[in-house]
């Protein structure tokens, strides 16, 4: 089984490198490699997943971002660029490895990739509970019997083993960088199975729900995005000395006490070795644009974001920058009817609208 993840994890390697009709951003997420054995015989729906849960971290994190000084540029996924290990590629590691994670477990659930499926371990594992749980706390049990396991439990096991050889394998040197990335892969690879929750349908004569069957699923990625960024906002510095000592003790048990220890005082959040940049500005060696140019937010309204509504001030004013209203011509879909059968037809507006930037 390992050897066969060895091979797929090349294969994928070489397919998101070499393939012209993929995003640049998606080719150049892994390090360029000469890569002569691959297996030439895998599902292909492997490949396509992987290709889906990456392009889906990249666009989450520009949106959990949006308003943000740093915006989550698709460069910010490029190992062919020089990034530094702030806590915003601490994000990045993460959301990509649980991306694609997301994506092969939705598929293999959904029977799409042949070779993983349903969680079959886990109706088991619960069942042989209840027997324990049922003489230490019968009444427990009994308040437990409106509902049993059933479904399609979503696994992501498989998904966690292929992106632990996908990801890891890029970071194998033994720098703090590189230590600090291995963490940061496996929050986002963790973060998945954490967050499984219980989903259930209702069974009985006329809805009266006497009975369930539930099953564990996945929340939506856009929860799992939310979720790493509470991560991102508690992310924890550590300096390069204190994982220089660490990684320097080799493959032995002192390194995986080390390793333990730094899992244990980050408390599942992200690691990062240097402090960002305030982003205001232009950085030509990074290719950063600096904020000048951005768009950003005067709204009111009470539903939108705190960082929509201080945008204009966080993005312009506090970099020294003006917020300059224009306004702007926005073409959109309105006026859409559904018609027999089985249409949905829709006029094309036109209108100006106001917009900020920063100037």
């Amino acid at each position: 089984m390992s050897s066969k993840i060895f091979f797929l994890a090349l294969w994928i390697y070489l397919l998101i490198i070499v393939s012209v009709s993929r995003s640049t951003s998606i080719n150049s997420i892994l390090k360029s490699k000469a890569l002569q054995d691959f297996n030439r015989n895998l599902n292909p729906a492997i490949l396509r997943s992987v290709d889906a849960g990456a392009q889906m971290a990249m666009d989450l994190c520009r949106d959990v971002f949006k308003w943000e000084r740093w915006n989550c540029p698709p460069s910010a996924f490029s190992k062919q660029m020089n990034q530094q290990p702030t806590r915003e590629k601490a994000y990045v590691d993460a959301i990509l490895a649980a991306g694609i994670i997301y994506s092969i477990t939705k598929d293999c659930s959904e029977g799409v990739i042949e070779e993983c499926g349903c969680n079959s371990n886990l109706k088991r594992e619960i069942e042989e509970n209840a027997i324990i749980t049922s003489y230490l706390f019968p009444s427990k049990l009994q308040m437990e019997r409106d509902w049993a396991w059933g479904g399609c439990s979503d696994d992501s096991s498989f998904g966690e083993n292929l992106v632990l050889k996908l990801l890891d394998k890029n970071e194998k040197s033994g720098d703090p960088q590189s230590f600090v990335s291995r963490h940061n892969n496996r929050i986002g690879r963790e973060i998945i199975r954490e967050k499984m929750m219980k989903s259930c349908q209702c069974h009985g004569v006329s809805g009266s729900c006497s009975f369930q069957t539930c099953w564990m699923k996945m929340p939506t990625f856009p929860q799992i995005a939310k979720q790493l960024k509470e991560r991102y906002d508690r992310a924890m510095f550590i300096s390069y000395e204190k994982i220089g000592v660490g990684v320097a003790l080799g493959n032995s048990a002192r390194q995986t006490l080390f390793e333990t220890d730094i899992k244990i005082l980050s408390k599942g959040n992200l690691l990062y070795l240097e402090k960002s940049p305030n982003y205001c500005f232009e950085d030509i060696a990074s290719g950063w644009p600096g904020t000048i140019g951005r768009t950003c937010s005067k709204t009111t309204n009470k539903a939108a974001s705190i960082s929509e509504r201080r945008s204009c001030r966080h993005l312009c004013r506090s970099c020294g920058f003006k917020a300059r209203k224009q306004q702007k011509q926005v073409t959109r879909m309105c006026n859409c009817k559904f018609t027999f059968c089985c249409e949905v037809k829709c006029d094309v507006c036109v209108e100006m609208v106001n917009e900020h930037y920063c100037h």
